[in-house]
């Protein structure tokens, strides 16, 4: 069993609500998010599904397969729970929503189900029937029959999801059938709109995923470990070449695993600072002190004041995201920041559930990976000629040394950014300028065989495929994932040196 944390909340279409909804999602180490009136804002480190005005998010690590979107009501399944998050306008008919959600129950009426949105409707017990105007009466009225004929519980605890002109009231909702929730609360702070942050877990079976994970490196440690003794064998022929470059890539990433620390990542928020986190204070303190008054005419100049905090703490978020912006964009190294990020998005994640294959769609995440892998990289029945292998002499090994290969590799490894990602060995370049400044010998050789010897050992052709989605582009098709190849740093060196030696010889000619 596997413990979900949700949140819920209706953002009202406001960029500063998701912006400040970010935050608290990340802080709080919330899983799985209910959005209602969903800003278009992106909200960094959650899968995203939409429906109209509402919206799922599911923290990356987390797996998540679409089930149905319709209307203003959308569907994910999350291990043996399918999550719903729906949004009934006030200002719409409620026969509407109805249908929306008794056409996505009716997929599956006997699974386990969680609702939660903001219905606008006021459930008994939660709420006194004769305290709701007439429209209001009628839209419970019609909910509550729906609800009831699928035996719904309701987890509202009476506690007011909403202020609005001065009112409490409980519009947002939280439905099962057939799950138990814990922990169930509104938190009592203000936020940047009306409604309040609702937050509960669930335990659900079967949630795949896999975690996120950050790795560090002991330096001192591996570089002292550099001085470990290796197996290589005598470079005097094809075969030894490919076995020595075998010995060596198994001992340098058998180092790294022994010297490197595994532990969870936490999703941070680039564009906060503390500077927003003293306005944010100013601002809930200023609301809480005008909602408790009881004078109306000091009520009316604390309300003011509170919304001249709001608009301050509102403003700084959307300078503090421009800003991260522009730093973000502004960056010159083609291979820097910005891939990183694409990159790491995707590291330990994985491709969603749920990809059309033409015959069905993919029930699990290696499924849907598998699949990609098929469809972007088919296997070609053809027999590629290999070209004819020079013969090792005195003469080449010479001509190898005297190239001085030593410092061409020093300067081909200075060139290299450390924070690059690795391919499926693991080796990062600064394990391997590490390892050269150690013992120079040891590359500096096996290059120069490689060379002599016309061999590019197979582990060294070996990628990591990392899929990328489009933006705002169904996840259920397969031609719109972006592969990204991440090769082996190993490999990368020696195709520099034969770059090299390619270009020596087009100038001479």
């Amino acid at each position: 069993m596997k413990t979900i944390k949700f949140l819920q909340y209706n953002m009202g279409g406001m960029r500063s609500a998701a912006a400040d909804a970010e935050q608290m999602m990340n802080k709080e180490g919330i899983d799985v998010a209910l959005l209602s009136e969903v800003s278009r804002a992106p909200v960094h480190g959650y899968q995203r599904f939409d429906a109209g005005r509402a919206a799922i998010l599911i923290r990356y690590g987390i797996e998540g397969k679409m089930l149905h979107a319709v209307g203003e009501t959308v569907a994910v399944r999350i291990g043996d729970t399918n999550i719903v998050s729906t949004y009934w306008s006030p200002n719409e008919s409620v026969e509407r929503s109805l249908l929306e959600l008794d056409e996505v129950i009716r997929t599956n009426p006997n699974a386990k189900w969680l609702i939660g949105g903001d219905l606008n409707i006021g459930l008994a017990p939660i709420v006194k029937y004769e305290s709701l105007n007439w429209r209001k009466q009628q839209r419970t009225e019609a909910a509550q029959t729906i609800i009831d004929s699928y035996g719904f519980a309701v987890w509202n605890d009476g506690s007011p999801t909403c202020f609005h002109m001065g009112y409490e009231s409980v519009n947002d909702y939280t439905l099962t059938l057939g799950v138990e929730v814990r922990g169930w609360s509104v938190v009592c702070t203000p936020t940047m709109c009306d409604h309040q942050y609702i937050v509960y877990q669930i335990e659900t079976e079967g949630a795949a995923g896999r975690p996120m994970i950050q790795r560090k490196t002991d330096i001192d440690e591996y570089t002292r470990r550099m001085t470990d003794t290796i197996e290589i064998l005598p470079y005097d022929s094809g075969s030894s070449v490919r076995a020595s470059a075998t010995s060596i890539t198994e001992w340098l990433s058998r180092v790294i695993v022994d010297t490197t620390v595994e532990m969870e990542r936490k999703n941070k928020v680039e564009w906060w600072h503390p500077g927003l986190e003293r306005l944010k204070s100013i601002y809930m303190k200023s609301m809480v002190k005008a909602r408790r008054c009881r004078n109306s005419e000091l009520k009316a100049i604390l309300m003011g004041e509170a919304k001249v905090a709001k608009k301050r703490y509102t403003n700084a978020i959307y300078q503090a995201k421009e800003n991260a912006w522009k730093s973000f964009i502004t960056r010159h190294t083609a291979w820097g920041k910005p891939y990183r990020v694409i990159v790491n998005k995707q590291e330990g994640y994985g491709v969603p559930p749920g990809i059309d294959t033409g015959h069905g769609t993919t029930e699990t995440r290696a499924e849907s990976e598998e699949y990609l892998l098929e469809v972007k990289f088919p296997v070609l029945d053809i027999e590629v000629p290999r070209l004819p292998q020079s013969e090792y002499t005195e003469m080449e090994e010479k001509k190898v040394i005297d190239m001085d290969l030593g410092e061409e590799i020093a300067g081909s490894l200075k060139r290299c950014n450390n924070k690059s990602s690795p391919g499926s060995d693991g080796i990062r370049w600064k394990h391997l300028k590490i390892l050269h400044k150690k013992r120079p010998k040891i590359l500096t050789d096996l290059v120069g065989s490689c060379l002599a010897y016309g061999v590019f050992p197979t582990e060294r052709k070996e990628a990591f495929v990392s899929f990328i989605p489009k933006k705002d582009k169904p996840s259920s098709e397969a031609g719109l994932y972006r592969p990204i190849s991440l090769l082996s740093c190993l490999g990368k060196l020696l195709e520099t040196a034969i770059k090299n030696r390619l270009q020596d010889k087009a100038d001479r000619a």
